[in-house]
């Protein structure tokens, strides 16, 4: 039952996964299976966050949560903190969920869960970002950045100076922003990935034209331009437009601003991408 409920919440049939682990988690409340029930609990709790359903996603979790602690799993237990932190940051309760990831990262610290441990510190420093705390976040961005070099596992990395410049540029410290983004440059550069290395390489051009440098700001744009329509990338292609055009408006060029506001609006809509024609602000993606 389990592999069909999985079967269906992989093509998005929520109400069936929901049927079929209800039905496992009967199995193992008959056979009084503690664990089992713990997990299946846990299921639901996230077929009900995907359903869109975060309060009913958080009875799930809190049953699971209890009977982690009550048979003393504590990986179990730290699962379903980060599940709840991630609920109650989607509703806006962003104490509570700090409280909740704080408490998962505690205990696998004391598992030592090192791989484990970072993305649930990249999830707090979001919380704190979001918060204007940005102090805070660098500082736990800077924990995850040496956790993940500890692993010697560096493929994340790059994330995790993205993330570092989206913060250094919210606090208009440029010289810091495009620090983190040349490195997150070159590891994207040294992978392969292109999608990354255009969002990047755009990051880069909103911090020249914030600091005024027009004409070095269009020369990473229409870079990222070139490469995001190479890959077919449509949301940075359409970025990248919409960032030229404020350049072009700031210069006092309004027809062609409209021109490249217009091919950028075009290709948002056609993609379903709701972008903004404001100020520039820091783009990523995850992996």
């Amino acid at each position: 039952m389990n592999n069909l409920a999985i079967v269906y919440t992989d093509v998005g049939d929520y109400d069936n996964a929901i049927k079929m682990h209800q039905r496992s988690l009967s199995i193992r409340e008959e056979i009084q299976d503690s664990s089992g029930i713990a997990a299946s609990r846990s299921n639901l709790g996230l077929i009900n966050t995907l359903k869109g359903e975060p309060l009913r996603a958080l009875y799930e979790y809190r049953e699971a949560h209890a009977i982690y602690k009550s048979v003393g799993d504590d990986s179990g237990l730290a699962k379903t903190m980060c599940n709840m932190g991630a609920v109650h940051h989607s509703l806006g309760d962003l104490t509570k969920a700090i409280e909740e990831y704080t408490e998962a990262r505690n205990i696998l610290e004391r598992l030592e869960y090192t791989p484990d441990i970072q993305p649930v510190i990249i999830n707090i420093a979001r919380i704190y970002d979001e918060m204007n705390d940005r102090d805070r976040a660098i500082e736990l961005l800077g924990q995850a950045l040496d956790i993940q070099k500890s692993t010697g596992d560096l493929t994340s990395l790059d994330d995790i100076l993205s993330s570092i410049g989206a913060v250094e540029f919210k606090s208009h410290k440029w010289a810091e922003a495009t620090s983190a983004w040349m490195r997150c440059l070159e590891l994207r550069e040294e992978y392969g990935d292109k999608e990354g290395m255009a969002i990047a390489i755009e990051n880069l051009g909103s911090v020249l034209s914030e600091q005024g440098n027009s004409s070095g700001a269009l020369r990473y744009y229409d870079r990222a331009l070139d490469l995001a329509r190479s890959i077919g990338d449509a949301g940075t292609a359409a970025s990248c437009l919409l960032n030229i055009a404020k350049v072009h408006q700031r210069a006092g060029d309004l027809r062609t601003a409209m021109r490249f506001a217009n091919d950028g609006s075009i290709i948002a809509e056609q993609n379903g991408a709701c972008l903004l024609y404001t100020s520039p602000s820091p783009r990523d993606r995850t992996r």
